[in-house]
């Protein structure tokens, strides 16, 4: 499976451009303080979806994180909260910086990937996981370690993986989906529908691309969409209309539809839910709506959203 976090096929200087301003909104929006970690609201959360549906709460389940990301924060908490927590990524995270961890990054997912991760971690990661110690401590009364037997660097569509996986309570992904090709995401799909016990969840939350933030275009990330006078040099739905300017990440183009399809062999489809359903509301003129005819209210205000699955 190829890794989400470059394009070959974009020039350099657009990969260096987005990186910069990826970093600069990274240091703008990086306000460590509790409101920006709901990671206690998101385990509570888990288990308010596992308990609607009469399963048992997160506690106490063997959990599996698909994409712990670049910073595995979300399952780094879960795991000092007590939760069985085990995740699984295409790409090595860079949680402490040395030559050799640089080198594997390098070797793994090129020398851009390397770059930017180095560059992160100096200026915000260092920062930000001592200050998730200090409040889970401050937070819980223990220390906060970080998980690293926890990290499963592999891709998550092999059977190689599932098969030496076991079985899971819960399983969660956010963000994630649409940056796996759909041919892998079928035997992920199909094997992670195994891998759940049967009174099992999935919760797999995905940006779909027919939303306003599908294309991951940095100028319509969610928090930028209600900045109607921001400068941009995009348009509404870019994406879906000139594309000019691609995102410097693979996606895989699928629609809210086209997720329904790929889960209904394998999950009964317990909820499918736009988690901002007016998000780019205001953006939508007639000329647009017109352009984009295609689809439907359901796809164009889809965004995030939250997908949660039972195992047939």
């Amino acid at each position: 499976m190829r890794s989400s976090s470059s394009l070959r096929t974009l020039p350099l200087s657009l990969k260096v451009s987005e990186a910069f301003a990826l970093l600069r909104m990274h240091l703008k929006r990086r306000q460590l303080d509790v409101a920006n970690y709901p990671y206690d609201a998101l385990m509570t959360e888990y288990s308010s979806i596992l308990e609607r549906h009469g399963r048992r709460s997160v506690d106490g389940q063997r959990v599996l994180e698909i994409g712990f990301g670049a910073r595995p924060f979300r399952l780094a908490w879960l795991f000092n909260r007590g939760i069985d927590v085990t995740g699984v990524d295409l790409d090595m995270p860079l949680i402490k910086w040395t030559p050799r961890n640089m080198l594997h990054i390098a070797r793994k997912s090129g020398w851009m990937r390397a770059s930017k991760s180095s560059l992160r971690y100096f200026l915000t990661d260092i920062k930000e996981w001592r200050f998730l110690a200090d409040l889970f401590r401050k937070e819980h009364g223990a220390d906060f370690r970080f998980p690293a037997d926890r990290l499963v660097v592999t891709d998550a569509s092999t059977d190689e993986f599932w098969d030496r996986a076991g079985k899971f309570g819960f399983i969660y992904s956010e963000d994630v989906f649409e940056h796996i090709p759909k041919e892998n995401l079928k035997n992920l799909v199909k094997r992670m529908s195994v891998a759940l016990s049967p009174d099992g969840l999935a919760v797999i939350r995905p940006t779909v691309f027919t939303g306003i933030t599908g294309g991951h275009h940095l100028e319509w990330y969610a928090h930028k969409v209600s900045e109607r006078d921001a400068p941009r040099s995009t348009e509404p739905w870019e994406h879906l209309r000139q594309n000019r300017r691609p995102a410097n990440t693979f996606l895989n183009g699928m629609t809210r539809r086209d997720y329904v399809e790929l889960f209904t062999p394998h999950f009964e489809i317990l909820e499918n839910r736009a988690m901002h359903p007016d998000l780019g509301r205001e953006h939508m003129t007639d000329a647009i709506r017109a352009e984009l005819s295609a689809y439907g209210d359901d796809e164009l205000f889809s965004n995030t959203t939250l997908f949660v699955l039972a195992p047939r």
